[in-house]
């Protein structure tokens, strides 16, 4: 049975174990989000800059958006780790890699041609709430959907609908910095 707090807790021993750092994570009980997600001034932030682009300049930009969005959780005073890992829905696995392949990235330096696709990032709050500003704006662009353009998901994973599992691996950003990665938001 999917457990995501289990999920979590192998990515944080697997990024040790890659060799990489982890931010300092504390858990705590409870929820920090519900479905309208109350942290209005990140919020606020999140709709300023997608305001700024276009689905087309917002899909697939999961590193960018989720890395703007540490920072503002952060600056609003929110604990909050950046997660590195895959999505499965009942029908399909996106973005699956395996240890493997991240043992296998380090030790070139450089990211393989699997990873230039084959990637995914979200933020993880220490009640292990998600948030994915990306995800479904991604799949409005290349499932011809507007109905997801600028929809976020930010609630606890046993929440999720349609059967949506995030399964972290890493936990933090040195991977990112060690493949040399470039780290900004357009």
């Amino acid at each position: 049975m999917y457990d995501y707090e289990k999920e979590f807790r192998e990515a944080v021993e697997r990024t040790l174990r890659l060799g990489l750092t982890t931010p300092e994570i504390e858990y705590e009980e409870g929820l920090l989000l519900d479905d309208d997600f109350h942290l209005d001034e990140v919020k606020e932030k999140i709709s300023k800059e997608f305001a700024r682009h276009s689905v087309d300049d917002l899909a697939a930009q999961c590193i960018n958006l989720h890395l703007m969005l540490e920072g503002f959780m952060q600056d609003a005073g929110q604990n909050c780790f950046y997660t590195i890992g895959y999505v499965v829905t009942p029908d399909q696995e996106f973005f699956r890699f395996t240890e493997e392949d991240l043992q296998a990235d380090l030790a070139s330096g450089k990211r393989s041609e699997k990873f230039s696709i084959n990637l995914h990032t979200w933020i993880t709050l220490p009640t292990m709430e998600v948030i994915d500003v990306s995800l479904l704006t991604s799949f409005s662009k290349f499932y011809d959907n507007p109905d997801y353009a600028g929809r976020v998901i930010a609630r606890h994973p046993s929440n999720l609908v349609n059967g949506v599992e995030f399964y972290p691996m890493i936990v933090g950003t040195e991977f990112l910095d060690r493949l040399g990665l470039p780290i900004h938001f357009m």
